[in-house]
């Protein structure tokens, strides 16, 4: 085990600071929070993909569950707030008829996300 501690403005000097009890710096709680945002944002973004993918594989099922809830929540046009959360909500209907569809691409998303968040040694300096 190294004895070099990582500098402020790290996520392992956020986890450090924690640990002791120190006070957390604002670059570290930065650093903290760009990762949290790095991670989340990355399995929304794959979630989003299997879900896209799940619709168009389906495409008949995820118009009848759309039109439901279109007419559930009330949406006259495919623009706005309303219209969105009520297409992600029909699409996340879709997700949970099918799991054993949706698991699949789910997993293969989240690979490839990693994968884009943790490139190999050789492709990081492209």
């Amino acid at each position: 085990m190294s004895s070099d501690l990582r500098p402020c403005g790290t996520r392992a000097a956020y986890e450090r600071h924690r640990r002791h009890g120190q006070p957390i710096d604002e670059a570290c709680r930065k650093a903290k929070s760009a990762y949290v945002y790095a991670k989340r944002g990355g399995y929304q973004r794959a979630r989003n993909r299997a879900l896209t993918r799940l619709a168009r594989t389906f495409p008949e099922m995820f118009a009848r569950l759309e039109a439901e809830h279109f007419a559930a929540d009330g949406v006259t046009s495919r623009s706005g707030g309303v219209y969105q959360r009520s297409r992600r909500r029909a699409m996340a209907e879709l997700a949970r008829t099918l799991p054993e569809r949706y698991a699949p691409l789910l997993a293969a998303e989240l690979a490839a996300e990693a994968r884009r968040m943790n490139p190999p040694a050789d492709q990081e300096s492209r």
